[in-house]
């Protein structure tokens, strides 16, 4: 039985390894690949070269390594903006607690005959002397 011979050349074979194809072209050729033994060893040696040269490119190292470093860099400003966001609100949380500020003349009844405290007890001018 002789084998017939492929139409596919290797610069198709090349665009449909890209996504180049538009998609008749490509169900055209994925059906064409599973009774073409030529174009599966031309696709597989295509990815394998694809594959080889990324794997040794130095900008890819490269550029993994900055995408690493940027990452990083992103994560510890994400983290210090919500740390110092915290601190912030903890500060301003502290400074508006209640704090006991004297009054402003020696006199505390200078504006009234009697204090109310919060325990209901009554004070005034004549409990004090």
């Amino acid at each position: 039985m002789q084998e017939k011979e492929c139409t596919y050349t290797t610069a198709q074979v090349g665009r449909y390894m890209m996504n180049k194809m538009s998609p008749e072209e490509e169900t055209l050729f994925q059906e064409h690949l599973i009774s073409c033994p030529t174009c599966r060893r031309k696709l597989q040696e295509m990815r394998n070269l694809a594959a080889a040269l990324s794997a040794n490119h130095p900008n890819s190292l490269a550029k993994r390594e900055y995408k690493k470093r940027h990452f990083v860099k992103i994560l510890v400003s994400i983290l210090l903006f919500f740390s110092g966001g915290y601190g912030i609100y903890l500060w301003y949380s502290y400074s508006l607690e209640e704090k006991i500020i004297p009054p402003a003349s020696p006199d505390i009844f200078h504006h009234t005959d009697s204090l109310q405290t919060p325990d209901t007890l009554k004070i005034t001018r004549d409990t004090v002397k």
